[in-house]
Protein backbone atom coordinates (compact mmCIF):
# COMPACT_ATOMS: atom_id res chain seq x y z
CA UNK A 1 0.00 0.00 0.00
CA UNK A 2 0.60 3.90 -1.05
CA UNK A 3 -0.02 6.76 0.95
CA UNK A 4 -0.27 9.54 -0.90
CA UNK A 5 -2.95 11.71 0.88
CA UNK A 6 -0.58 14.74 0.75
CA UNK A 7 -0.89 17.83 3.47
CA UNK A 8 -3.42 19.80 5.50
CA UNK A 9 -2.92 23.57 6.16
CA UNK A 10 -1.39 24.59 9.20
CA UNK A 11 -3.84 27.10 10.89
CA UNK A 12 -2.48 27.06 14.58
CA UNK A 13 0.04 29.63 13.01
CA UNK A 14 3.02 27.86 14.60
CA UNK A 15 4.92 27.73 11.28
CA UNK A 16 4.66 31.38 11.26
CA UNK A 17 7.82 33.05 12.21
CA UNK A 18 6.92 36.93 13.70
CA UNK A 19 10.50 37.97 13.82
CA UNK A 20 12.23 34.98 13.55
CA UNK A 21 10.67 33.19 16.34
CA UNK A 22 7.68 30.67 16.39
CA UNK A 23 5.00 32.67 18.21
CA UNK A 24 1.33 31.77 18.07
CA UNK A 25 -0.73 35.05 16.50
CA UNK A 26 -3.24 36.40 18.22
CA UNK A 27 -6.71 36.64 16.08
CA UNK A 28 -5.98 33.70 14.01
CA UNK A 29 -8.82 31.67 15.40
CA UNK A 30 -11.42 34.27 14.15
CA UNK A 31 -14.25 33.66 12.36
CA UNK A 32 -13.28 35.90 9.14
CA UNK A 33 -9.75 33.75 9.44
CA UNK A 34 -10.15 30.90 6.96
CA UNK A 35 -7.46 28.64 4.99
CA UNK A 36 -6.77 28.72 1.48
CA UNK A 37 -7.79 25.36 1.26
CA UNK A 38 -11.33 26.86 2.91
CA UNK A 39 -11.19 29.29 -0.11
CA UNK A 40 -10.72 26.56 -3.05
CA UNK A 41 -12.79 24.81 -1.54
CA UNK A 42 -15.36 27.25 -1.38
CA UNK A 43 -16.72 26.16 2.29
CA UNK A 44 -16.80 30.05 3.71
CA UNK A 45 -18.03 32.93 2.43
CA UNK A 46 -15.03 35.41 1.50
CA UNK A 47 -15.83 39.01 2.01
CA UNK A 48 -14.85 42.10 -0.77
CA UNK A 49 -11.42 43.17 0.95
CA UNK A 50 -9.32 40.23 1.75
CA UNK A 51 -5.67 40.13 3.10
CA UNK A 52 -3.45 36.86 2.45
CA UNK A 53 -1.19 35.92 4.74
CA UNK A 54 1.44 34.20 2.74
CA UNK A 55 4.01 32.17 4.86
CA UNK A 56 5.10 29.92 2.21
CA UNK A 57 5.66 32.17 -0.55
CA UNK A 58 5.29 29.24 -3.14
CA UNK A 59 2.51 28.45 -5.70
CA UNK A 60 -0.46 28.13 -3.07
CA UNK A 61 -0.62 31.96 -1.91
CA UNK A 62 -0.70 33.01 -5.54
CA UNK A 63 -3.10 30.94 -6.72
CA UNK A 64 -5.79 31.88 -4.03
CA UNK A 65 -5.10 35.41 -4.65
CA UNK A 66 -5.46 35.36 -8.36
CA UNK A 67 -9.20 33.24 -8.09
CA UNK A 68 -10.32 35.94 -5.61
CA UNK A 69 -9.67 39.14 -7.59
CA UNK A 70 -11.19 36.73 -10.62
CA UNK A 71 -14.40 37.35 -8.32
CA UNK A 72 -14.33 40.69 -8.37
CA UNK A 73 -12.36 40.96 -4.29
CA UNK A 74 -9.62 43.06 -3.63
CA UNK A 75 -6.52 41.18 -2.48
CA UNK A 76 -3.09 41.98 -0.27
CA UNK A 77 -0.81 39.64 0.02
CA UNK A 78 1.25 40.39 2.96
CA UNK A 79 4.45 37.84 3.05
CA UNK A 80 7.57 37.91 5.42
CA UNK A 81 9.54 37.23 2.43
CA UNK A 82 11.14 39.31 -0.19
CA UNK A 83 8.42 37.95 -2.34
CA UNK A 84 5.51 35.78 -2.40
CA UNK A 85 7.15 33.47 -5.09
CA UNK A 86 10.37 33.36 -3.28
CA UNK A 87 10.12 29.33 -3.13
CA UNK A 88 8.38 28.45 -6.52
CA UNK A 89 11.05 25.20 -7.82
CA UNK A 90 11.62 27.17 -11.21
CA UNK A 91 12.72 30.73 -12.06
CA UNK A 92 10.70 31.15 -15.47
CA UNK A 93 7.20 30.29 -12.47
CA UNK A 94 8.73 33.31 -10.48
CA UNK A 95 8.83 35.82 -13.77
CA UNK A 96 5.38 34.57 -15.01
CA UNK A 97 3.67 34.69 -11.27
CA UNK A 98 5.12 38.20 -10.85
CA UNK A 99 3.78 39.19 -14.48
CA UNK A 100 0.04 37.96 -13.21
CA UNK A 101 -0.08 39.47 -9.81
CA UNK A 102 0.92 43.33 -11.32
CA UNK A 103 -1.54 42.59 -14.28
CA UNK A 104 -4.21 41.24 -11.87
CA UNK A 105 -3.03 44.50 -9.36
CA UNK A 106 -2.79 42.95 -6.12
CA UNK A 107 -0.92 44.50 -3.95
CA UNK A 108 1.81 42.80 -2.37
CA UNK A 109 3.02 43.21 1.00
CA UNK A 110 6.74 42.30 1.60
CA UNK A 111 9.05 41.72 4.54
CA UNK A 112 6.31 42.05 6.73
CA UNK A 113 4.95 40.06 9.32
CA UNK A 114 1.35 39.38 11.13
CA UNK A 115 1.68 40.78 14.86
CA UNK A 116 -1.61 40.22 15.01
CA UNK A 117 -5.45 40.27 14.10
CA UNK A 118 -8.08 41.90 15.96
CA UNK A 119 -11.30 42.10 14.32
CA UNK A 120 -11.27 43.77 10.54
CA UNK A 121 -7.49 44.76 11.49
CA UNK A 122 -4.50 43.36 10.64
CA UNK A 123 -1.53 44.63 12.55
CA UNK A 124 2.10 44.38 11.13
CA UNK A 125 5.18 45.02 11.32
CA UNK A 126 8.40 45.01 9.07
CA UNK A 127 10.69 41.93 9.37
CA UNK A 128 13.49 43.66 9.64
CA UNK A 129 12.29 46.78 11.77
CA UNK A 130 10.23 45.99 14.58
CA UNK A 131 9.57 49.76 15.20
CA UNK A 132 7.97 50.23 11.41
CA UNK A 133 4.16 48.70 12.54
CA UNK A 134 1.02 49.47 10.23
CA UNK A 135 -2.75 48.81 10.43
CA UNK A 136 -4.54 47.16 7.62
CA UNK A 137 -7.73 48.24 8.70
CA UNK A 138 -11.83 47.13 6.58
CA UNK A 139 -10.58 43.72 5.76
CA UNK A 140 -13.75 41.60 5.46
CA UNK A 141 -11.39 38.12 5.45
CA UNK A 142 -8.20 36.76 6.27
CA UNK A 143 -6.96 33.93 4.58
CA UNK A 144 -4.01 31.98 6.17
CA UNK A 145 -1.63 30.55 4.11
CA UNK A 146 0.88 30.07 6.59
CA UNK A 147 2.11 26.87 5.41
CA UNK A 148 0.86 22.74 5.54
CA UNK A 149 1.66 19.80 7.70
CA UNK A 150 2.39 16.12 6.48
CA UNK A 151 -1.19 14.35 6.26
CA UNK A 152 0.36 11.06 7.73
CA UNK A 153 -2.28 9.87 10.45
CA UNK A 154 -3.61 7.47 7.94
CA UNK A 155 -0.07 5.94 7.45
CA UNK A 156 1.34 5.67 10.76
CA UNK A 157 -2.69 3.54 11.58
CA UNK A 158 -1.88 1.43 9.46
CA UNK A 159 1.93 0.97 10.22
CA UNK A 160 2.35 -2.62 11.45
CA UNK A 161 -1.11 -3.57 10.22
CA UNK A 162 -0.32 -3.88 6.12
CA UNK A 163 2.55 -6.04 4.79
CA UNK A 164 4.38 -3.24 2.54
CA UNK A 165 4.06 0.02 3.24
CA UNK A 166 5.05 3.43 1.94
CA UNK A 167 4.29 6.80 1.53
CA UNK A 168 4.89 9.51 -0.84
CA UNK A 169 5.06 13.26 -1.26
CA UNK A 170 3.69 15.47 1.00
CA UNK A 171 2.16 12.77 3.47
CA UNK A 172 6.29 12.40 3.91
CA UNK A 173 7.18 16.30 3.89
CA UNK A 174 5.47 19.31 2.36
CA UNK A 175 8.15 19.56 -1.02
CA UNK A 176 7.81 20.30 -4.41
CA UNK A 177 6.19 18.01 -6.58
CA UNK A 178 8.90 16.55 -8.24
CA UNK A 179 9.66 14.85 -4.88
CA UNK A 180 6.34 13.09 -5.00
CA UNK A 181 6.65 12.57 -8.51
CA UNK A 182 10.48 10.81 -7.83
CA UNK A 183 9.39 9.01 -5.10
CA UNK A 184 6.58 7.64 -6.41
CA UNK A 185 8.61 6.17 -9.61
CA UNK A 186 10.91 4.70 -7.27
CA UNK A 187 8.04 2.88 -5.23
CA UNK A 188 6.71 1.50 -8.56
CA UNK A 189 9.77 0.17 -9.72
CA UNK A 190 10.16 -1.67 -6.33
CA UNK A 191 6.83 -2.96 -6.37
Amino acid sequence: MVVAIGALPITDSAIYARLNQHVKIPGVGQDNVVTLWDVLEERVEVGENVVVVDGEAHYRTLAVAEYLVEQGKKVQVVTHFSSPTLFLTYHVDRMYYARRVSERRIKVISMTEVKEISGDTVHTVHAWNPEREKAIEGVDTIVWAAGVKSNEALYWELKGKVKELYRVGDCVAPRPMEHAFFEGEQIGRKL
